[in-house]
């Protein structure tokens, strides 16, 4: 039988659960356990709800985990798989000869000063976006953040633009929307401006000049270049006409208070930006040798960016040595060898040279967020 027992306590009344009593040990207090403060039994249903569901939510949290793992696990797994690819068609004996004639001192003179020109402009980016959409920001604060979440960029680029949202949000209490708005912005002018210069090769260069395999290869990229411009002049009359709807998206509010001239320095920051980034390039291809004009480096440069950027493979491993020899291919001269080194060194360049970058401020950037966390 079931028996409940009252024993007045400070905690108020205590229920004991007892077996069935022997005859000898008739409802003996020393043979019950203690069970329930009297206060408990009666939620005892509750509390049994309560522990069921956060069991469950225990799970989904669980799943949740594995499911980010797998997500991220992804793009490591293609860039693993477009290696092995470009291992298996390639000869490998070529790359490896080709890394012996490198030209270290050209190498050097033009990564290191463009790497760190890079951050500075896209710090300055930054900075007016910060401003123009929230009021406020200092720059070496920005030039921390950029350089800091330049280690969340090794894995994708949106997820470093996440990690400025974060700091955003911890370090000047920023609404995710407005963080949300600048790094729109920043998007928005990063396509403008690779669509800008994608366009160049065909205007600028003549005909005369490109490899007959290139000038198909030019027209295509050139036509879309064009289009990008005027998508992107598109966006900015539909922002002005409709100005009113756009105040009621939040993520796109900030776009509705933005004049002609913050188009113009957001555009003008970003181009220079993206022109620094083809420089890079080109002072990589000519420490092998490469000789290609500039403004075609520049031009091919922004398609190598837009696939490295998208997120289906870890900071373009495997993209950057598929597309650099296949979009410099009628342009080089020499073993194809050549341009799959160059290629190599230019992602292991710009993930070693971002890394180095971005480790000392770490520590600074995290130390600002945790402050502002604790004073709010």
């Amino acid at each position: 039988m079931l028996a409940l027992l009252y024993r007045h306590s400070t905690s108020g009344v205590l229920f004991y659960w007892c077996r069935e009593p022997s005859s000898d040990e008739y409802m003996d207090p020393g043979k019950c356990q203690p069970f329930l403060t009297s206060h408990q039994y009666f939620e005892n249903k509750e509390f049994a709800g309560l522990n069921e569901t956060q069991s469950v939510r225990e799970t989904a949290k669980e799943s949740s985990r594995t499911r980010k793992f797998i997500l991220r696990l992804i793009p490591w797994i293609i860039s693993g798989a477009l290696i092995l690819f470009v291992i298996a068609t390639n000869d490998m004996s070529e790359v490896s000869s080709a890394f012996r004639d490198i030209n270290i001192a050209l190498y050097f003179s033009f990564t290191i000063p463009l790497l760190c020109i890079v951050l500075m402009l896209e710090s300055i980016f930054l900075y007016y976006g910060f401003n123009w959409f929230a009021g406020v920001g200092l720059f070496f604060d920005l030039v921390r953040a950029r350089a800091a979440t330049y280690l969340l960029g090794l894995i994708s680029v949106f997820i470093g633009m996440g990690g400025l949202v974060l700091y955003g949000k911890r370090r000047y209490n920023i609404s995710y929307s407005v963080g949300t708005n600048i790094m729109l912005n920043e998007l928005y002018h990063e396509l403008a401006s690779m669509c800008t210069l994608a366009a160049v090769v065909g205007l600028l260069l003549p005909e005369s000049l490109m490899p007959p395999g290139a000038v198909s290869q030019v027209r295509i990229i050139t036509i879309i270049g064009i289009g990008g411009i005027g998508f992107y002049i598109l966006g900015i009359l539909v922002s002005r006409l409709l100005r009113r709807q756009y105040h009621r998206i939040k993520v796109l509010s900030g776009f509705a208070d933005l004049s002609l001239r913050h188009y113009v320095a957001f555009y003008a920051i970003k181009v220079t930006q993206n022109v620094v980034y083809g420089i890079f390039l080109y002072g990589i291809l000519a420490s092998f040798g490469i000789s290609i004009p500039m403004v075609a480096t520049i031009a091919l440069m922004q398609i190598i960016q837009f696939t490295r950027g998208l997120p289906i493979t870890a900071f373009g491993i495997g993209v950057d040595q598929i597309t650099i020899p296949t979009l410099f291919g009628a342009w080089a001269t020499g073993s194809p060898g050549i341009l799959l080194a160059a290629s190599i060194v230019f992602t292991f360049t710009l993930m070693c040279g971002r890394a180095l970058l971005g480790i000392p401020f770490v520590n600074g950037v995290f130390r600002d967020m945790v402050k502002r966390t604790e004073s709010d």
